[in-house]
């Protein structure tokens, strides 16, 4: 009792997404349980969300004035026929709730039939069903949960069966297959993970700059650029104070507020100065870095000139 309340209610505070995977686990001692146990698991939830409701409810109050609730995986029925950036994700999507069936087959087969354990195991095995076809997407609270935690939600189970499996045979299935997911990993690693990038003359510029930034700001990079406009706003808040419109959880602003966000690079790219201007002081932004242009030949949009060193360059928002 305590364990579960312990650790339930610790998962609310610090990991939603994963205690609401977790309270499928719960759901299976419920279902496995006798009537006495089950009335202390009911206990034991109504306890965990009493102790973190002081955190619980505020965070359910404020998810109606923010983008968390239409925040969702929009592409998860595509995940293995698109989006290639998180090609290893959609592969590790399909592959590890497969996997889970199978395996969870040959585990079924070599036990005498029982019909407490198959109940026990159905939530993880529906939920595993709903995530394998995609059907999550069109479950509330589920279709905000990203790919990652179900996948390592699932990879335990997995992992669970195919060594509770006592065959001879399979035993030596698993160690080659355990041997080959190794190997796979660290081919997988050493080809997809980078090794430390020397800055190059552009991140040397764009951190020269940062010291001459002064109120919130705004970085634009040019179409090609190698850098990663979300480390400078991490350096510059670290090392300089400086903060920006920006951020890097979208789903705590409002909807309306990330709708303006994305507007302003559409807008500046496609040079209609008049919108990208006016989105500029909707999200109060005082100044604006461009970087990875040709600061001589570049489009301002009436915007004043501040600093500019190389492919750097600072303007400062229009005083009104």
């Amino acid at each position: 009792m305590v364990f579960l309340v312990t650790l339930y209610t610790l998962s609310l505070i610090s990991h939603p997404q994963e205690a609401v995977l977790s309270s499928f686990l719960i759901l299976c001692l419920f279902l496995h349980k006798n009537n006495k146990d089950r009335i202390k698991i009911i206990l034991g939830v109504l306890m965990s969300f009493l102790l973190s409701s002081f955190w619980l409810i505020p965070f359910i109050l404020s998810s109606k004035e923010t983008n968390l609730l239409n925040y969702q995986q929009s592409d998860l029925l595509n995940w293995l026929f698109s989006n290639n950036i998180y090609l290893l994700t959609n592969i590790a999507a399909f592959i590890i709730p497969l996997s889970l069936f199978i395996i969870f087959y040959s585990y079924i087969k070599e036990r005498v039939y029982n019909k407490k354990e198959l109940i026990f195991y159905a939530p993880i095995l529906i939920l595993n069903f709903l995530f394998l076809f995609k059907f999550v997407r069109f479950i509330p609270i589920l279709k905000h949960i990203s790919p990652d935690p179900y996948i390592a939600f699932f990879l335990f189970f997995t992992i669970f069966f195919l060594f509770s499996i006592k065959s001879v045979k399979f035993e030596k299935i698993i160690w080659l297959l355990v041997l080959g997911m190794v190997i796979l990993s660290i081919i997988v690693s050493a080809i997809k993970t980078p090794t430390f990038i020397e800055h190059k003359e552009l991140e040397k510029e764009v951190i020269s700059i940062l010291p001459s930034v002064e109120g919130k700001y705004l970085m634009i990079g040019n179409s090609g650029v190698t850098s990663y406009t979300k480390a400078y706003y991490s350096y510059a808040a670290i090392y300089h104070n400086i903060s920006t419109v920006s951020g890097w959880y979208n789903q705590i602003a409002s909807p309306e507020y990330i709708d303006t966000f994305r507007k302003i690079n559409n807008d500046y790219s496609n040079g209609r100065c008049e919108d990208f201007n006016k989105n500029l002081e909707i999200l109060g932004v005082e100044e604006v870095i461009f970087y990875g242009y040709e600061c001589d030949k570049l489009n301002s949009c009436g915007l004043n000139e501040k600093a500019s060193k190389g492919k750097v360059c600072l303007y400062r928002i229009n005083a009104n």
